[in-house]
């Protein structure tokens, strides 16, 4: 299935009111100011979840949503990263229709204060059956320093040497001290697929990441591995995480 990734952040101070927060820079989309622009393949939203320590309300809005309502995200974690167990809005299958090419927003509401909030969304087409084969996991580590509110880029180093071929990642769990959430680059392939983060070995991540719930991610070969992009909450150097393979050829 392909999806794809993307957010807003910014500290603000709402003071009760629902208030714009800027897009995360972000080279994979269209994006700018306060707007996520919706890709033409990828018009459905599939997950949501925001982060702020003192959230009140998080919404996001895009002009065909006004004909009914605008999407009420429940799923508000009072902190700056994932929890444990982790919150997330879940609209599979279906998912939440939108139009190609338009603009999206988020906002968000909180009582007082001035504290970072962030909003991710995943947007998806269509949910596509795994590939038959034996599925297994193989971990990896990454590192080089983050920068904090801001996807980064870094190439991963597998615990194992894979036999020669391709793979298919039907899942990932990506862990660090202060990592929010994470994306796959592939060779090749323009959408970036991700997950929440966790930042302790036994923090529990939400299901609909791992084990082909949310079908291919993306494919390589043995020799050419996805990059991790990863998204702290400050700078964060050591990442350790696990891919759930299927070989495919």
């Amino acid at each position: 299935m392909p999806f794809t990734l993307v957010g807003w952040e910014e500290s603000i101070t709402p003071a009760g009111a629902l208030t714009n927060i800027t897009s995360l820079t972000d080279d994979h989309i269209t994006e700018t100011g306060d707007i996520i622009q919706v890709p033409s393949d990828l018009t459905k939203i599939g997950l949501a979840s925001s982060y702020m320590l003192l959230n009140d309300r998080a919404q996001i809005r895009a002009p065909s949503m006004q004909e009914q309502v605008n999407l009420e995200l429940t799923a508000l974690e009072l902190a700056a990263e994932p929890g444990s167990p982790q919150l997330i809005d879940n609209y599979f299958p279906q998912g939440i229709e939108l139009e190609p090419g338009e603009q999206v927003e988020a906002l968000i509401q909180a009582a007082s204060g001035s504290v970072p909030g962030v909003i991710l969304m995943w947007l998806f087409s269509t949910i596509d059956a795994i590939p038959p084969g034996k599925r297994f996991t193989i971990r990896f580590t990454a590192a080089t320093a983050a920068v904090a509110y801001t996807w980064g880029s870094r190439g991963i180093t597998l615990s194992e040497r894979l036999r020669a071929g391709r793979y298919a990642v039907i899942g990932a769990k990506v862990m660090s001290d202060t990592m929010i959430a994470f994306r796959l680059i592939f060779t090749g392939q323009s959408n970036r697929p991700g997950a929440l983060g966790v930042d302790a070995v036994d923090d529990i991540q939400a299901p609909v990441f791992r084990d082909g719930s949310l079908g291919v991610w993306g494919t390589f070969e043995h020799n050419e591995l996805p990059r991790l992009e990863v998204l702290c909450v400050t700078t964060d150097s050591a990442f350790t995480g696990f891919l759930d393979l299927i070989k495919i050829a």
